[in-house]
């Protein structure tokens, strides 16, 4: 049994908050990446200057995911609440887990 239902308007403070701790997710795994594949570059090749901004970024970057995941959020839930008003919104069909 199916039964179908129309998404037609997102909580734009949850939906940025939501956006915001998946970015974060990102960030996290994407400055991991980038410190494994920054540990390949000889020593010698790097300044101490790089090797700080390589350390910094493990911390900054996640955090700047997370700024823009928490505005992009904000402005999906918004032109969708909007563009949704217009157009009646998104249709999911659902069925029964059993």
């Amino acid at each position: 049994m199916t039964t179908t239902y129309q998404v037609r308007r997102l909580g734009v403070g949850r939906t940025a908050i939501v956006f915001a701790a998946l970015y974060l997710i990102f960030g996290i795994i994407f400055s991991v990446l980038f410190a494994m594949f920054g540990a390949l570059i000889p020593r010698e090749e790097m300044g101490l200057d790089a090797m700080m901004f390589g350390g910094m970024a493990l911390i900054i970057m996640p955090l700047m995911y997370a700024v823009f995941g928490l505005i992009t959020g904000f402005l999906v839930a918004l032109f969708y609440n909007l563009i949704a008003g217009m157009t009646g919104g998104l249709e999911l069909e659902l069925v029964s887990a059993e």
